[in-house]
């Protein structure tokens, strides 16, 4: 997750971290910079429509999308996976079509950092009863 300021607000953003590099200024300082792309969300990513507690955005063009940041600017490790865009969700796509359409998304959702997982109700015991 990176921190990224938008439209004068700041929000954490999922973002794929492509490289690391260590800058040394001829006066002898330092910054630590990382090359990412991140998700393309302007503002607060909308929920998943099957998974609440997800939020999701289309990744950024790594040609177009590429960023520099300062090393403080990255928040926290993010779990972001592909999905399904809710535009794209037909109930009548098969198993194949469906995971061909997932291995060809820009689609991803961002889970929640596990320490927020109670939150989303994964702890609740399922019921045995019939």
């Amino acid at each position: 997750m990176i921190l990224e300021s938008r439209n004068g607000k700041n929000y954490s953003v999922p973002a794929k971290l492509l490289l690391w590099g260590n800058v040394v200024y001829s006066d002898g300082s330092e910054i630590l910079l990382a090359s990412i792309v991140s998700l393309r969300s302007t503002t607060v990513m909308p929920a998943h429509h099957r998974m609440l507690f997800a939020t999701g955005d289309y990744i950024c063009d790594e040609k177009t999308g590429l960023s520099v940041v300062e090393h403080n600017n990255i928040l926290s490790t993010a779990f972001a996976v592909p999905a399904l865009a809710p535009a794209t969700i037909s109930k009548c796509m098969s198993t194949r079509e469906t995971v061909e359409a997932m291995e060809n998304t820009d689609y991803y959702i961002a889970l929640p950092p596990r320490n927020q997982w109670k939150l989303i109700g994964w702890d609740i015991r399922l019921s045995t009863e019939k």
